[in-house]
Formats: C-alpha cells, sequence, structure tokens
C-alpha cells in the first residue's frame, strides 16, 4: 500500500516543491510565517548536515531535502502513515518530483529473514499493473543483507523506475522473551529517464542511512 501511494505521486505538490515557489522564497518575497518550513537537521562532526526523521538520520545528496512535518501533512493519507519515517524529494523533472520513503514496520511473522525479505520484493510490483522486477540484488548498506529491487512501470504514459532497499533490525526491550523484528525499506521512485543520475544519488545517501536497531 505505501508503494501505491508512492507511485501515485504526480499529483499537485504543496506550493514548495516548485521552482518559482523557491525563487519567492530565496528572495525574501513571501510572508516569513508562510515560509518558514524547516526540515529537522543537526550536525555529524564533521560539520555536515544530517537529516532527522522517526528513528532515522541521512546525510541528503546535492539537490535534494527532506520534507518538514508541516509539508508531509499537506500530503494527506501518505504523510499521516505511520510508517513512514521520512521522505525526501529531488528536483522536479517533467512534471514528476523524484523522492525517497523510508518507513518501519514491525514483523510480527514466524517467517525466516529470506522469506520475509523476498515477500517484500514480490510485493515492490503489486501496486504498479504492468510492473517488472528487473533486478533483484544484495546490496552492502545500510546492512550487509540488505536487498536491493527495482522494478519499472508506466504511470500515465511515462516509464517509471521504482528501487526499493529492504532489510531487517532487531531489538529487544527490557521484558521482551525475544527480541522484535523491524523490516525497514528505503523506496526511491523517479522517471526511468532520470534513473541513472537519481539511483546514484539515492545509493549516496543510503551509505549515510542509520536507523534505530
Amino acid at each position: 500500500m505505501i508503494a501505491a501511494l508512492v507511485a501515485i505521486i504526480p499529483f499537485k505538490y504543496p506550493d514548495c516543491f516548485y521552482e518559482d515557489w523557491q525563487y519567492a522564497k530565496r528572495h525574501g518575497l513571501l510572508e516569513e510565517e508562510k515560509a518558514g518550513k524547516k526540515s529537522s537537521q543537526n550536525r555529524d562532526s564533521g560539520g555536515v548536515d544530517r537529516h532527522v526523521g522517526t528513528g532515522v538520520t541521512m546525510r541528503v545528496a546535492s539537490g535534494w531535502r527532506q520534507l518538514s512535518k508541516e509539508e508531509r501533512g499537506e500530503l494527506g493519507d501518505l504523510g499521516q502513515d505511520e510508517s513512514i519515517r521520512f521522505i525526501a524529494v529531488g528536483k522536479a523533472e517533467e512534471g514528476y518530483v523524484p523522492n525517497i520513503v523510508i518507513t518501519e514496520t514491525e514483523v510480527f511473522s514466524g517467517k525466516g529473514e529470506k522469506e520475509i525479505l523476498d515477500d517484500s520484493a514480490h510485493r515492490l510490483a503489486e501496486p504498479h499493473p504492468g510492473c517488472r522486477i528487473i533486478d533483484d540484488t544484495v546490496a552492502p548498506y545500510p546492512t550487509s543483507r540488505t536487498r536491493l529491487v527495482t522494478g519499472v512501470y508506466t504511470l500515465n504514459g511515462t516509464s517509471m523506475t521504482v528501487s526499493q532497499l529492504v532489510w531487517l533490525t532487531w531489538h529487544r526491550n527490557e521484558g521482551d522473551e525475544e527480541p522484535r523484528r523491524f523490516l525497514w525499506t528505503a523506496i526511491c521512485t523517479c522517471a526511468s529517464s532520470d534513473f541513472p543520475t537519481i539511483v546514484a544519488s539515492f545509493m549516496e545517501m543510503a551509505q549515510t542511512l542509520e536507523v534505530e536497531s
């Protein structure tokens, strides 16, 4: 369901997604109270901005930015989804805004790790009619057992590419008999024509991604 919602993001974005709004903000042409939507940030030991979501920190690549809570509130059901921990957007090309959505869900199934990751890989294609999985491999980050799955589909006559990093973490609270398992996904969606550039930025950001475990 999350992938389905992300895939139909070519609806009209909040004004702050568009270049004319950004130009006005840079030149002080907006009221401060309307333009003051800022992403949560801190700095790492090297002085580099790290963007903070719920249980997530990540450095965003050049040309990308994190959505603030206020902006997420304008996305309707997508912005309110409690499993979504972080949303970042890139520069819009041909009306479509490339985006990265990071989610976390607790796993209650008794399945093994491989089965869980396999299921997630298969579900990537389900929301997109005609979607074909073109790659399914292992990625070295955020963990050594991360899966990277990529598919292509058509949306309103435009070829789209969606790539998903998926991995598991374990966490034990006081009193837990067994560690609790959590499934993390980082889903990047963009027009296929922009994919070579976008996926390079996606993987660059993935190397800096840290989540609670």
